[in-house]
């Protein structure tokens, strides 16, 4: 059998907002608004697969099939995420300083259906099915603030809340078993996941040498990210044969679908875990009179923890599955120093090394 799989996939996006502003005197206005966003994505994936016939005597006993869909593996996925919003905020700024913060409370709407649109079963048993709707109500603050200290010296820091959706592919529960050792599938009961950020920024200014200076530190943290869930098999058995509810509740896709020793098969999976990142960085930068180009030397450096859950399927003496799970947590470091050469010698030549 020789199998294909195409996926075509639309999104569609508009949104809307009105905003009011009420200045209380030359250095302080409030201001509050409404918006609405909607995010409609619609996913098809087909299976097809070429059924060669059998051989006998190097002759074959039938006709090639060509392009034959796969019903159980060939699906359309459509979800919209519909977001409202209000917000009231305040700024303050002056010569010095210039102050924001806003608050933010937001309805969002995350609903889907995933539809069979090939499938040739008995009556009332077509497998597809429209997700429940999932609501959620979340508060999410920005703040911000630039001091300028001095004609060469500022400080700029930024805090963010936001929220964001599953994507369409994440969602869609559609078996690719391209590689029989590698599967994988969506998970149409995600949620959304909330993340918080923080930058900032000094920056320091010699206009007298031609220098600067500029650190910046930050990081971020994810609420209830989606993660990855792998599921490895030690024995031979078929997806919905593993003792683990969602592939045993997942439908006729699942069934039948072989799963070799030593493969695996992966979903995505919102994790009780938070993920963190943090990074920071300094630039210093001179001029380099000798070949007219200014010199900037950087070092870049970041901290990232991301976690996962593994799901190690076994079969005991009498042949019954049993399913081991372990958290897992990913710890990525690095450092990454750099030198970058930039000139203007004249309006007709100039370079760039990096």
């Amino acid at each position: 059998v020789d199998q294909n799989a195409t996926n075509e996939t639309n999104n569609y996006n508009y949104g809307a907002d009105v905003t009011w502003t009420e200045p209380i005197n030359e250095n302080m206005q409030l201001t509050a608004s409404l918006n609405m966003r909607n995010n409609h994505s619609e996913s098809e994936r087909v299976t097809t697969y070429d059924q060669m016939g059998d051989m006998m005597n190097g002759r074959r006993l039938d006709p090639i099939v060509r392009d034959s869909i796969d019903a159980n593996l060939s699906n359309t996925f459509i979800s919209d995420y519909k977001t409202q919003g209000a917000n009231v905020g305040y700024r303050f700024h002056n010569d010095k300083l210039n102050v924001m913060a806003r608050m933010e409370l937001q309805r969002a709407d995350l609903s889907g259906r995933q539809t069979y649109d090939y499938y040739r079963g008995a009556p009332g048993s077509d497998p597809s099915y429209v997700i429940d709707s999932k609501i959620y109500y979340n508060v999410m603050p920005m703040a911000m603030f630039e001091w300028t200290v001095n004609s060469g010296n500022s400080l700029n820091i930024f805090y963010r809340s936001s929220s964001s959706a599953p994507g369409i592919n994440q969602l869609q529960q559609s078996v690719n078993n391209t590689n029989p050792l590698a599967l994988s599938t969506g998970n149409p009961d995600l949620g959304q996941q909330q993340s918080h950020n923080i930058n900032a920024r000094f920056i320091h200014s010699n206009m007298e040498k031609a220098t600067n200076l500029q650190f910046h530190l930050g990081g971020g943290m994810v609420n209830n990210p989606i993660g990855t869930v792998t599921t490895i098999v030690n024995t031979r058995t078929t997806v919905d044969a593993l003792p683990i509810a969602f592939y045993q509740q997942g439908g006729d896709q699942f069934k039948g679908l072989e799963l070799v020793r030593g493969a695996q098969i992966t979903r995505p999976m919102n994790l009780s875990d938070n993920t963190y990142n943090l990074f920071a960085g300094l630039t210093y930068g001179l001029p380099f009179d000798l070949i007219m180009s200014n010199v900037n030397i950087n070092l870049d450096g970041g901290y990232n923890v991301y976690t996962g859950v593994q799901e190690v399927v076994t079969a005991d003496e009498n042949g019954k599955l049993k399913c081991d799970e372990l958290k897992t947590k990913s710890i990525s470091r690095s450092i990454a120093p750099g030198l970058e050469i930039t000139s203007n010698i004249s309006q007709n030549l100039d370079f760039s090394l990096h």
